[in-house]
């Protein structure tokens, strides 16, 4: 089953206190670690389930008038050298939680050129891209950002300013708590918080929704700017 709408109500961002940062400051470090086992094996494994990314890259705009591209996980540069390939004007720069992530990342795009760029770093902790991307792109990066979910599209709204967009492919929801409860013990949260959180951000311009293995999930396709 798809659906699509157009346009999404708007609500007042989640307030953040102490308590959620120390919370996502855990989940960081988990992850961290967490792909010191799983980045060798990652594009091996990821095309069975990570549905939609190389429609996420064509939503990124028209080939030849898109600028300046910031990926926010961009993990081993799978997409960065798509995106590269499809908008050969484009500047584009990944950042990565992740030590090893970026490090494979970094390898990927080295046959690329200097207008691909990879960043190891938290994102929105610096703002130092804010105003600089035309399009921000996150590919199954939000739905592991836990309590840091809210401070992360903050950031995004802030660093894209009006004229920009968002595109996001990711996890939805699954109406099965066990498939939920185990996507968390991976650190990945599949119960409608992406949606919701960028709702109250930006305004819908494109949002679609897929089936995945007969309904065990639903995969978010989104494309917004901020409200």
């Amino acid at each position: 089953m798809t659906s699509t709408r157009g346009s999404a109500e708007a609500r007042g961002p989640a307030g953040r206190g102490r308590a959620g940062s120390n919370t996502a400051d855990a989940r960081s470090e988990q992850v961290k670690r967490y792909y010191v086992l799983h980045a060798p094996v990652y594009d091996l494994t990821r095309w069975t389930f990570l549905f939609g990314r190389d429609e996420a890259i064509r939503r990124l705009g028209v080939p030849g008038e898109v600028g300046r591209v910031l990926e926010i996980g961009c993990g081993t540069g799978r997409n960065l050298v798509r995106i590269a390939q499809r908008y050969a004007n484009a500047t584009i720069t990944g950042i990565d939680l992740s030590p090893e992530m970026a490090r494979r990342a970094r390898a990927a795009v080295a046959s690329v050129g200097p207008r691909v760029q990879v960043s190891q770093e938290a994102y929105g902790a610096s703002g130092q891209y804010c105003g600089w991307p035309d399009v921000i792109l996150c590919s199954y990066s939000l739905s592991m950002m836990g309590a840091a979910l809210p401070a992360i599209l903050d950031a995004a709204a802030r660093d894209l300013g009006q004229e920009g967009r968002i595109v996001v492919v990711d996890f939805a929801d699954s109406p099965y708590p066990w498939f939920r409860s185990w996507m968390r013990r991976n650190h990945v949260d599949v119960d409608g918080s992406v949606g919701r959180e960028l709702a109250r951000r930006f305004v819908t311009l494109h949002e679609e929704t897929h089936d995945a293995y007969g309904g065990l999930w639903r995969w978010l396709l989104y494309v917004g700017r901020p409200r």
